[in-house]
């Protein structure tokens, strides 16, 4: 004899009826991804230079680091695209 397993409704509510879960548009935000692992999104409309990127996404450096951006080495000063993703490698620290 084997039970039959009856799922309750309550069972299968995950997200508090309260509760907001935000949903980006990719092609309204730059992702920064560093190599602790701290992803953070930006949302803009326009090209962000790399300083204003990182001071939007309250991301401290702390030493030295490397800023890429697909694949190629580029300076605080560079823009960034709406929709790209930025890597951070170094000694980085959530905010």
């Amino acid at each position: 004899m084997s039970e039959e397993f009856e799922p309750q409704e309550n069972n299968f509510n995950f997200i508090d009826d309260e509760e907001v879960i935000e949903v980006l548009d990719p092609s309204k935000v730059i992702t920064v991804r560093t190599s602790g692992g701290e992803v953070r999104y930006v949302e803009t409309d326009e090209p962000l230079a790399v300083g204003d990127v990182l001071i939007k996404s309250d991301i401290r450096i702390n030493g030295a680091v490397d800023y890429f951006l697909n694949g190629a080495t580029v300076d605080l000063n560079t823009k960034v695209p709406v929709g790209q993703t930025l890597t951070v490698i170094g000694s980085v620290k959530g905010g």
